[in-house]
């Protein structure tokens, strides 16, 4: 059997479902370990889990972060030690972190380690540790190639967007609001935790006729943007928490995917988000920074839209270069790049299947 680490909800964890998919098709048994940090408990009840129940706001102090971390690592290798799972699938490097001692000793080439996100890379003590889960990990799964530069240099990255096959399946044509209302929606689906971007986009325009601005999601600054938004009258829909299965639904009106995020962030630097590949498969216009690797990539790809959240012309620019996309060329671009990426992805499906059938587990 194979367990699956999570420190958080799974809800926050949607590449989980690749693992998942995979050992399912595999015939492999798994459960899954993971936090209730938002006191509601997410895994579907067809999967097999084991809650560590503890409310911890997203956004505590790193004190109180770490004793509480410290706590899910207790729980955690109780119930590894109980179960005796034959390998880990240990999901973001945090959770490798508080785990290193232990993995090293007892799962060595036995788990697979999988970074989502920049993290504490700047702090030595914690790259040197990351190094050596990397080292003892079976292959370290990352989801930007751009991540290579804060990472520690190794052979084990494995390269996995962040896209499930299945969703590949309900890709949709590209279509103008032109051809409905006349008015652009610009939809932002995801972890809400940018205020100072999102309460400027929202600024800019909540309140242009031309627009419609919609959040779908939760995080640590979704409390203060909703408050922002409400205290000025500006008009944003703010619809909170959602189920990933929900997600179709959510974009089907979406004209122009807001994945814009500061460079203020070393993390927003490198990272290639799950909307990116929202965009590639229901035909949606991609905006993001420039100044970012996912809004590059998306410039050059052709599904990007370019216009300047500083600018004083922004929402005039957003407005005009949306309106003059091609259609046949936008979803020609979108289906060349969407077919680049499943190919890429073909190696990390055929790595954790190799990950599987190793050490007579098969």
């Amino acid at each position: 059997m194979i367990g699956i680490i999570f420190l958080l909800n799974t809800s926050f964890a949607p590449y989980m479902n690749k693992y998942i998919s995979i050992l399912e098709q595999e015939n492999e048994d798994f459960e899954i370990i993971y936090w209730d940090r938002l006191g509601s408990p997410d895994c579907p009840e067809k999967y097999k889990s084991i809650v560590f129940q503890k409310p911890s706001r997203l956004n505590l102090s790193h004190k109180d972060k770490i004793k509480d971390f410290l706590e899910f690592r207790r729980f955690v290798i109780k119930n590894i030690n109980k179960r005796k799972y034959d390998k880990l699938i240990v999901l973001t490097s945090l959770t490798g972190i508080f785990l290193f001692d232990y993995l090293q000793k007892n799962y060595k080439n036995k788990f697979i380690f999988d970074i989502r996100d920049y993290t504490f890379e700047n702090f030595y003590p914690y790259k040197m540790i990351e190094n050596r889960v990397i080292k003892s990990s079976y292959f370290t799964t990352i989801s930007s190639e751009e991540f290579k530069m804060f990472l520690p240099s190794s052979n084990k990255y494995i390269l996995s967007h962040n896209i499930l096959r299945e969703e590949i399946e309900q890709a949709n044509e590209f279509n103008k609001p032109k051809e409905r209302d006349g008015i652009i929606t610009v939809s932002f689906i995801g972890a809400i935790r940018h205020f100072d971007i999102d309460s400027k986009i929202a600024l800019k325009l909540a309140n242009d006729d031309r627009f419609k601005v919609v959040y779908h999601g939760y995080g640590v600054a979704y409390e203060k943007f909703k408050a922002f938004c409400q205290e000025r009258k500006l008009d944003v829909q703010i619809t909170g928490k959602y189920d990933r299965k929900d997600k179709i639904k959510l974009l089907a009106n979406a004209d122009i995917i807001n994945a814009y995020y500061g460079i203020e962030s070393y993390a927003n630097l490198f990272a290639m988000p799950n909307k990116y590949y929202d965009s590639l498969i229901y035909k949606i216009p991609f905006w993001a920074n420039p100044k970012v690797y996912s809004g590059q990539r998306s410039i050059k790809s052709g599904i990007g839209l370019n216009a300047d959240l500083e600018s004083e012309s922004f929402a005039n620019d957003l407005y005009h270069e949306y309106m003059e996309i091609d259609r046949l060329k936008f979803e020609r671009d979108c289906n060349q790049e969407l077919s680049k990426v499943v190919k890429e992805d073909e190696l990390f499906i055929s790595k954790v299947q190799e990950f599987i059938e190793i050490g007579g587990l098969k």
